[in-house]
C-alpha cells in the first residue's frame, strides 16, 4: 500500500512538471507568434500586445530589442532580433518553467 501511494505522488509530481513545462513553452510561444506576425505583417491591431511581448521577451532571454529612437522611444523588432529569441528559446527551453504561485514565466 505504501508504495503504491509513493508511485501516486512521484506519478502526480512529474505531470505537474510536464503541464508547467508545456504551459512555459505556450507562454513563450505565444509572445514570439505575436513578433512574428507584426514582422511578416508589418501591421498589427494592438500595438500594446507587441509592446507587451517585447518586454517580455527581452525580460526573460536578456536580448534586447532594436530601437527607433524619435520624440519617444519605439521599439522595432527585427528579423534579427526574432531569430536571437527563437535561437535562446532552443538553448534555455528546459529552464523554463511557469511559476504557479505568481503566475508567470520564469527561468531557474
Amino acid at each position: 500500500m505504501k508504495k503504491l501511494f509513493l508511485l501516486l505522488i512521484i506519478f502526480s509530481s512529474c505531470k505537474s512538471k510536464l503541464i508547467d513545462k508545456d504551459l512555459a513553452g505556450r507562454v513563450y510561444n505565444y509572445h514570439i507568434g505575436v513578433v512574428e506576425n507584426y514582422l511578416k505583417n508589418s501591421y498589427i491591431d494592438d500595438d500594446s500586445s507587441l509592446n507587451r511581448s517585447i518586454i517580455f521577451l527581452e525580460n526573460i532571454s536578456k536580448i534586447k530589442s532594436d530601437v527607433i529612437e524619435q520624440r519617444d522611444f519605439f521599439y522595432s523588432p527585427s528579423f534579427k532580433n526574432l531569430k536571437d529569441w527563437k535561437r535562446w528559446y532552443k538553448k534555455n527551453k528546459n529552464k523554463l518553467y511557469w511559476n504557479e504561485i505568481e503566475q508567470r514565466l520564469e527561468l531557474k
